[in-house]
């Protein structure tokens, strides 16, 4: 199982902070028997890292700072990661059966991750990438909600 967490968004920290008790729970003696728990974390750039660096941050509870020159809103700001590097996955992706997301906000809750993991064809835990989006779109699930035909 992989715990994917971390992620771009202003939800960052608190990501981990859920991480780190879903790693608690999914880390007793009764869990781990039946699950192989893998930490991945996603650097506020966007960047992947795998369990080393996840276990990292999830010790000190802090993220990991982006690798920017400057700040990340001035247009004269350059990234020390590429494009490429947002790309490259660890090595133990491609060994994950099914993903547990723990990435709160946009780029996380509203579907995006979702549908990598659905391109993938991983299955992952949690709503699928319609329900994901339409739940951080509050407009859009009220007219839903409001629909005739919709179940209540």
């Amino acid at each position: 199982m992989g715990l994917l967490f971390g992620g771009c968004s202003g939800e960052h920290e608190v990501s981990i902070s859920s991480a780190r008790a879903i790693a608690q729970a999914l880390t007793t003696p009764l869990n781990t028997a039946q699950y192989d728990l893998v930490l991945f974390y996603i650097q506020k750039d966007g960047i992947w890292q795998g369990s080393e660096v996840a276990q990292q941050v999830l010790a000190s509870g802090q993220p990991l700072q982006p690798l920017y020159a400057f700040s990340p809103q001035s247009p004269a700001s350059q990234p020390l990661t590429s494009r490429h590097q947002r790309w490259t996955f660890p090595p133990e992706v491609a060994e994950i059966e099914v993903w547990f997301p723990i990435l709160h906000g946009p780029n996380g809750e509203d579907g995006t991750v979702q549908g990598l993991l659905k391109l993938m064809q991983v299955p992952c835990v949690g709503s699928g990438v319609l329900a994901s989006s339409v739940g951080m779109d509050k407009l859009a699930m009220k007219d839903i909600l409001l629909r005739q035909d919709c179940p209540r």
